[in-house]
């Protein structure tokens, strides 16, 4: 849900062999439950994302590591990494009795 100069600035700092992919219509962000309605709050957000690490493969999420609220705690770097690193040393990956599996 970035505006498309910062996708371009990203996409220039990655090269090609990273996909960036926009969600102008939040729609993404709604089905994988992370609308995050900032409305009433003094400055007036609007409805925004959750902050979130996601790992997809083969159009299958595997990794999703979702924030709560505006913290900043499991959506980094090390923490995707170290997720990632979890996820290939089992077989079968539970991150809970809600979690689901989104085509994306």
């Amino acid at each position: 849900m970035n505006d498309a100069f910062l996708m371009k600035a990203w996409k220039g700092d990655l090269g090609e062999e990273v996909l960036l992919l926009s969600d102008d219509n939040c729609d993404f962000m709604r089905a994988i439950g992370c609308e995050l309605d900032l409305s009433d709050k003094p400055i007036g957000l609007g409805v925004r994302s959750h902050r979130y690490a996601m790992f997809v493969e083969d159009s299958i999420m595997k990794v999703l590591n979702l924030e709560d609220g505006g913290a900043f705690n499991v959506s980094n770097a090390e923490d995707l990494l170290k997720a990632l690193r979890e996820f290939r040393f089992r077989f079968v990956m539970k991150l809970g009795q809600n979690c689901k599996t989104y085509e994306v």
